[in-house]
């Protein structure tokens, strides 16, 4: 009897991580909300709509200016970007999920304008001035018009250009860190972020893209330097603390793992429906908290209310919960 429950268990925790990609299976709008001087803008409101302005999702960026909609059925979609006190003018975007078997990711950066009569001051940008050669300024505004005009890979071409006549060009290498990282070459945004740290060390959003490329790349060492010194650089970021989470929890420093994802999850409040999933990995599968891990799956679901396998993780709550009970 015993052995038979250990197999149940082992089945189900291999469910719990494997549910992760099947209930993504729909597809995913993702993106940045950038300023005129393309630095990231925090809690912009990043409202969803379908093509008839119903099913209403709203959401606040990070503090890297990221938002995020999973689990969007196929269809035409309306994105409006607001940010409420900042100066800057309503944004809205159209855009569209096709068919697919499999998971599809849309991304879409916003660029916000000032609106006439507000001074150009913003509590978003971070003072940090160089001496570029003109050639190397033009060719990143070449990248930002070329990235703007949805035209990514040709940006990143401007960008290398720019660093390859001035390598310590802090705004272009933080630019083409992030445009790396959304087409996924990690190692060369590895790179590219250690290069804008090295050269202004005051930098939030380099140390982060530094702390989650070392994490794609199983460096975990590497990205929990990383993210501890973004989270120096700003206690608020629960980006940073899920970097911090995810790699203590690939050193097996589980305690600290968990600190770590409730200080993410507090600061979230339920935008990043990953934090609550991962959560729950650790306590089913490490710490043996079957109630906590429950609980985590509840906040999940919550955080996707269209989630395709609602009912097989309804399922695995329910057995987490009679476990607890068992363990009484």
């Amino acid at each position: 009897m015993r052995s038979l429950k250990i197999i149940v268990l082992i089945y189900e925790l291999l469910l719990l991580s494997t549910l992760a990609t099947s209930a993504q299976v729909r597809g995913t709008i993702a993106g940045f909300v950038f300023n005129p001087e393309r630095k990231p803008i925090e809690k912009a409101r990043v409202e969803l709509s379908d093509g008839m302005g119903a099913n209403r999702r709203t959401i606040e960026t990070d503090t890297s200016g990221r938002f995020i909609f999973n689990n969007v059925g196929v269809g035409r979609y309306q994105i409006r970007v607001i940010s409420p006190g900042l100066g800057f003018e309503e944004a809205n975007e159209s855009i569209e999920v096709g068919s697919t078997s499999g998971n599809e990711t849309v991304h879409v950066d916003i660029f916000l304008k000032r609106r006439k009569g507000i001074p150009g001051a913003d509590p978003t940008k971070v003072v940090f001035t160089q001496d570029v050669p003109e050639e190397a300024k033009r060719h990143l505004d070449a990248a930002v018009a070329a990235i703007e005009g949805n035209r990514p890979e040709a940006g990143i071409e401007f960008l290398e250009k720019a660093i390859a006549i001035f390598p310590p060009y802090f705004a272009a290498l933080e630019i083409l860190g992030v445009e790396y990282m959304k087409v996924r070459s990690y190692e060369k945004a590895r790179t590219t972020f250690a290069a804008a740290v090295a050269v202004n060390a005051r930098s939030f959003h380099g140390w982060y893209g530094l702390g989650y490329a070392n994490m794609s790349l199983e460096r975990f060492d590497e990205a929990l330097v990383a993210g501890e010194r973004a989270v120096e650089l700003d206690k608020t970021a629960a980006d940073a603390y899920y970097v911090i989470a995810m790699s203590q929890r690939k050193l097996k420093d589980y305690a600290a793992s968990e600190r770590a994802f409730l200080k993410a999850k507090e600061i979230d409040k339920g935008r990043t429906p990953e934090i609550h999933w991962n959560l729950a990995l650790l306590y089913a599968h490490n710490l043996k908290q079957y109630g906590k891990a429950a609980d985590e799956l509840e906040l999940f679901l919550k955080s996707t209310p269209d989630n395709p396998d609602v009912e097989k993780i309804r399922k695995l709550i329910a057995s987490f919960r009679e476990k607890q009970a068992e363990s009484k």
